[in-house]
């Protein structure tokens, strides 16, 4: 459990092993009911939510800020930032607020959301922590939880304001970008449709020329990322006490450990 790491750093240091996961944990909003609909507000709530303090201040469990869908494990493959990713925060807010009123929100109006989350310790403090900053702008967020299954149901269904989602995939970027494809099916939970593109990702997926393949999958992130079909928040760390005692365990982000490679070191 993450709340033991430090503990474990302490009491376990030779056995511990803390590894990037090709994974994505993000925000996806319900782009088929107002005003989630409307950039102007998907684009507000991103730049309020600061990855880094996610992941060293709340979570500290390390995992890895994530500025683009892709996650930047993929070999082969450079993700596309969102724009505001180096930008300070105070002028973040600033525009952020702007836009806001530009769609019609302000101190007399405010934005009133509902943000569900998976039941769990984890992914309550990082929930409480991204209302507090969307607070920070203006924004009231009232807090959902239920169990996973329970979750993804109500995701997949598209009852939702905005959502907490994850995913775990290939060393393919089209595994992630082929999520907010508006014909993947239910899997694309926030219904993100942009006809420019399905085009290219089809364009791409015909592709049999890797870099080519690539180039035009980065086509598509931009848009994506021009449209903030989602906020990308980390990418997961994988924490596993192994004794030094194991030879052969390798860390990967794929988190594959085959038997036949593994040995007692001599000795034992």
């Amino acid at each position: 459990p993450a709340d033991e790491l430090p503990h474990v750093r302490d009491e376990y240091s030779d056995a511990l092993r803390l590894s990037g996961l090709l994974s994505m944990v993000y925000l996806v909003f319900n782009t088929r009911q107002a005003p989630f609909d409307d950039v102007r507000v998907r684009q507000a709530l991103s730049l309020a939510i600061d990855q880094r303090i996610l992941t060293e201040k709340v979570l500290r469990s390390g995992n890895e800020p994530a500025y683009s869908f892709v996650p930047h494990l993929l070999k082969n493959y450079q993700g596309v930032a969102l724009p505001h990713a180096q930008s300070p925060l105070s002028d973040r807010h600033k525009q952020a607020r702007a836009l806001l009123a530009d769609a019609g929100f302000d101190r007399a109006n405010p934005l009133r959301l509902t943000l569900r989350h998976v039941t769990g310790m984890e992914g309550k403090k990082v929930n409480l922590a991204i209302a507090g900053m969307w607070r920070q702008i203006g924004v009231e967020a009232k807090l959902h939880q239920s169990e996973l299954r329970s979750h993804f149901s109500a995701l997949r269904q598209g009852d939702f304001d905005i959502a907490w989602a994850g995913w775990i995939g290939e060393n393919n970027a089209e595994h992630y970008l082929g999520l907010l494809q508006s014909d993947i099916g239910n899997v694309n939970y926030g219904r993100f449709s942009n006809p420019h593109y399905d085009q290219i990702m089809r364009t791409a997926q015909a592709e049999a020329q890797a870099a080519a393949r690539n180039e035009l999958l980065r086509q598509a992130e931009t848009l994506a990322v021009a449209d903030y079909a989602v906020v990308p928040l980390y990418t997961v760390a994988v924490r596993r006490l192994v004794t030094p005692e194991l030879s052969g365990w390798q860390e990967n982000a794929r988190d594959m450990h085959q038997l036949r490679y593994l040995r007692w070191r001599k000795g034992r």
